[in-house]
């Protein structure tokens, strides 16, 4: 497989236009120019101190068909949403097909997911966010019958985790802060390798530091920026300054 940076061209520039975006609106509309190009024609965004009992004021932005959304609200299907459940302890994105494939869905699960289909909402992807504290979220990208490219994956987490950011922001909320971040030498050159794909055994090799101290210096990175995953981290560190995208 080639190597590529975590944070592509395409990436890069969604997140310089994002910050310019002084509006829900506008924000949303910068992501649809990128999910657009995979099918994908609608997004929603989520926060909650617990998602397997969510309610309708942790929602960021419902940008779905509105007579769905109001339907979708109306009959609590966002408790009985399988997607929404399997976000509250997913650590990557998935794609819907990768749940919905399950043999062992509830009846109320395959409900939504069959009036969701009955409504044009044929596949998506779903970005899990760590959030401040216990919250999780996510950004779920929605659209018809039309396939992700395993390759969209990584852009579409990017660009998910850096809109979730954009948004919360935008309805008052606070970003993370990264003025107590203090990262040690090796683990800011550590960070930088990180955000250009590399491995810990290659980020050992780069460094002339065993491989097992790479992935030491990884995790307490992922500690310190209250990351769970090394592609948020990334993330989580240019929104703090303290790597440049």
């Amino acid at each position: 497989m080639e190597e590529r940076d975590i944070l592509s061209h395409a990436v890069q520039e969604f997140t310089e236009d994002l910050k310019t975006a002084d509006t829900v609106d506008g924000a949303i509309a910068r992501a649809l120019k990128e999910a657009r190009r995979y099918g994908l024609t609608y997004i929603a965004a989520h926060e909650s101190p617990n998602l397997h009992r969510s309610t309708e004021a942790d929602i960021l932005y419902a940008g779905l068909p509105k007579d769905w959304t109001d339907y979708y609200l109306e009959q609590d299907f966002l408790n009985a949403d399988p997607i929404v459940k399997a976000a509250a302890d997913a650590l990557v994105p998935f794609q819907w097909a990768q749940v919905t494939s399950r043999r062992d869905m509830q009846t109320d699960e395959a409900r939504v997911m069959g009036e969701s289909a009955e409504a044009g909402l044929l596949s998506g992807l779903l970005v899990p966010i760590d959030c401040a504290g216990p919250a999780k979220g996510f950004v779920s990208f929605a659209g018809g019958d039309s396939e992700i490219p395993r390759s969209a994956e990584l852009d579409l987490h990017l660009i998910g985790i850096h809109l979730h950011h954009r948004l919360k922001v935008l309805n008052g909320g606070k970003s993370k802060d990264g003025g107590c971040v203090r990262l040690t030498p090796q683990e800011g050159e550590c960070l930088l390798w990180i955000s250009r794909g590399k491995s810990d055994w290659e980020i050992g090799e780069i460094l002339s530091i065993s491989e097992r101290t790479a992935r030491a210096h990884a995790l307490s990175i992922k500690r310190k920026v209250g990351a769970r995953t090394r592609v948020q981290a990334v993330v989580d560190a240019i929104q703090m300054g303290l790597i440049d995208p």
